[in-house]
């Protein structure tokens, strides 16, 4: 018997998997793969949950769906990162610019991979934790090559790389609490100012964040002189 889906997707499988896993990926982000129900996934979705066992083989195939794509996406942006004769600097803003440009792409990603990997990560299989190896080993190849080539002070690289993409992660991971804090923010205004709300908080792009932090980051590993101002007695 086939799965009934709902009104204009039954002969669209791809709108079909779209609003699944768009759906799905914004719950596994707020309950976990655990917590994460299919009823609700479909619901949200506007399909038919019995189209979830049709396409992903049930839940755990859609989660590992939404994580092998999502870092699948991410692995094909780094390549041309990876395959550049450009400075590390420069490699290590590409690392920076395609983590903010998936991160715009799939919204509620990396909140959903923040919250697994603050677990043990076990609905992760060894595809998915094979494309995260790979892209740990294109950013610490990166900051090697900074070191060799005396750009960078000489740091651990896995260190380097868990300080860099970590703050990336955290940022892009959180950027719906933000929203949250904005929102709650302008009705404060509101009252505050008697049925105005003034003017927004302004909260950071993706991409401007990104940048902000390559800069940040590459200055603190870089070998050039500083100068130090020192403070009169």
């Amino acid at each position: 018997m086939t799965p009934r889906v709902a009104p204009g997707r039954a002969h669209d499988p791809a709108a079909t998997r779209g609003a699944l896993i768009s759906a799905a990926t914004r719950v596994f982000a707020e309950r976990g793969f655990q917590g994460a129900r299919v009823d609700e996934i479909a619901r949200r979705s506007g399909v038919n949950k019995a189209m979830i066992n049709y396409h992903f083989a049930g839940k755990a195939g859609l989660y590992r769906e939404i994580l092998a794509a999502g870092f699948g996406e991410f692995r094909r942006q780094l390549e041309p990162v990876r395959a550049s004769r450009g400075s590390a600097e420069a490699r290590l803003r590409g690392f920076a610019t395609a983590m903010a440009a998936l991160a715009a792409s799939r919204p509620f990603f990396f909140t959903m991979v923040l919250r697994e990997v603050t677990s043990d990560g076990s609905p992760m299989d060894d595809e998915v934790i094979g494309h995260i190896m790979s892209i740990v080993e294109i950013d610490q190849e990166i900051i090697v090559q900074g070191i060799k080539d005396g750009a960078f002070r000489d740091v651990d690289p896995l260190l380097a790389h868990l300080s860099f993409a970590g703050a990336l992660i955290f940022v892009f991971a959180t950027a719906p609490f933000r929203q949250r804090m904005a929102a709650a923010g302008a009705k404060r205004r509101v009252r505050a100012r008697g049925g105005s709300a003034g003017r927004c908080p302004v909260f950071p792009s993706l991409e401007s964040f990104a940048e902000h932090h390559h800069d940040l980051f590459t200055r603190g590993l870089s070998r050039r002189a500083r100068t130090t101002t020192r403070r009169s007695p």
